[in-house]
């Protein structure tokens, strides 16, 4: 098939751009003006700049493509970030879709995230049924994620062939030349000052590429499918990643109330616009939850599957371990 994809050049879309070609698809890259390209040109992709929030050029972009990939997203926590975070993960997203429609395309999928899925607060392990409960409605990434990924679920519903994927948190290599993880790499580094409480699920992004062009590939419309990987606490992954690089975990591992002490003067530093990232008050509002998955779905009907955790945190860091 002819694949437009968007965030191309981004972490996951690169990888996604990758694997297409692989499996013998034709890629059409849509990137934006300044970002790095050259790890996706020297694939072989055919390049497009663009905004997505340009209309014209979204249709252009879908013009005699089979399918899409919309991997596109602006991920902030910074409360200064929420309208652009608005506009590129909710609105673009209806007219990415309205173009797609005018174009006649076969397949789409939409990378959501799976904190738009849910959080809970004791631990439990989340599937695709789940409630949207009021813990992830407290940052606006999220919120912005669920909303483009209710667009994309209405679209389905009306009749286009729609498949929503939810990956989880990422780690894996880049592939644009930046640095890996800053998590992994201030572990390895010793520099983080204390360990968030609240877990997460961590999968590598090469093998969310695979799950993506999966679900494009057989997906069914209309479906979503969480692409996660371990579940563990932010503690055990510190741990984790500490006894792999040969770095430290933070001996201090924060408490609810601590966190929400900080929270407390986070948000007056930010009402006085003096809050700045990693401390700011989105940044504090993701932890202390439990963002836990199940695969089970994808792996059944996508063949999903995660490596190791430690193999995980090795790919990240590449040739260097």
């Amino acid at each position: 098939m002819r694949i437009l994809v968007t965030g191309a050049a981004g972490f996951l879309g690169a990888h996604v751009v990758h694997q297409l070609l692989e499996e013998g698809h034709e890629v059409r890259a849509m990137v934006r003006a300044g970002q790095r390209r050259n790890h996706i040109r020297k694939v072989g992709a055919e390049l497009v700049e663009g905004d997505l929030l340009d209309s014209a050029t979204v249709e252009q972009a879908c013009a005699g493509m089979d399918g899409l990939v919309n991997c596109a997203a602006r991920i902030g926590y910074w409360s200064r970030q929420n309208k652009l975070m608005t506009r590129v993960n909710v609105d673009a997203v209806t007219g990415l879709l309205r173009a797609a429609h005018a174009a006649g395309l076969q397949r789409i999928v939409h990378v959501s995230s799976a904190g738009a899925v849910g959080v809970t607060r004791r631990g439990e392990v989340l599937d695709e049924e789940a409630a949207w409960s009021l813990e992830s409605r407290r940052v606006h990434y999220t919120l912005t994620k669920r909303r483009g990924e209710e667009r994309s679920l209405a679209a389905a519903w009306g009749g286009m062939p729609v498949v929503v994927v939810n990956p989880s948190t990422m780690f894996g290599p880049r592939l644009d030349g930046l640095p890996p993880s800053p998590l992994v790499l201030g572990i390895e580094r010793g520099r983080l000052p204390w360990v968030p409480p609240g877990g997460v699920s961590v999968t590598d992004v090469v093998d969310v590429a695979r799950g993506v062009v999966a679900a494009l590939e057989r997906g069914r419309s209309g479906e979503r499918y969480l692409l996660s990987g371990h579940n563990v606490t932010w503690q055990q992954l510190f741990e984790s990643i500490a006894k792999i690089t040969g770095g430290s975990s933070p001996n201090m591992v924060l408490t609810l109330e601590g966190l929400a002490r900080k929270l407390f003067k986070s948000r007056v530093k930010n009402a006085l616009r003096l809050a700045r990232f990693p401390e700011t008050p989105e940044v504090l509002r993701s932890y202390g939850t439990y963002g836990w998955y199940s695969s089970e779905k994808a792996g059944s009907e996508l063949d999903y599957s995660v490596r190791p955790l430690n193999d995980v945190i090795r790919h990240t860091l590449g040739p260097r371990l």
